[in-house]
């Protein structure tokens, strides 16, 4: 097999065959950092290093107040949108709903399971 050299190509092939080498490259760094990005946990799952039981308790209902709020808040805009905007409705108002309910369900889950350390007198 013969591989011509660059100056032989046109400049339509080279061009070609540039946008080829460049988007391989990109590709192969995508995957990359995707493969290195998964494997790793983020450091500090937790939103504090410690807390008190009083503390962590007054922190949750602080917590679950404002989630509630939160998707209260965006179930008010998702009607509110249906309403201004009969485009695709009602698919776009259940997608919208959809995605909210189960961020919501997920937040309070990790909220739930949520259970930082007392701090020891050190950390106070």
């Amino acid at each position: 097999m013969h591989i011509p050299r660059p100056e032989d190509l046109s400049p339509w092939r080279r061009i070609i065959v540039t946008i080829v080498i460049v988007l391989s490259v990109v590709l192969i760094l995508f995957i990359i950092s995707m493969f290195s990005v998964e494997g790793r946990q983020p450091e500090g799952q937790s939103i504090i290093e410690c807390a008190d039981p009083s503390v962590r308790d007054a922190l949750k209902l602080t917590i679950h107040k404002s989630l509630d709020r939160s998707f209260e808040e965006r179930t008010i805009k998702l009607f509110a949108v249906w309403l201004s905007d009969e485009q695709d409705q009602p698919r776009r108002f259940l997608n919208g709903m959809r995605l909210s309910v189960r961020g919501y369900i997920n937040a309070r889950n990790f909220v739930e399971t949520w259970n930082p350390p007392p701090c020891s007198e050190g950390l106070k």
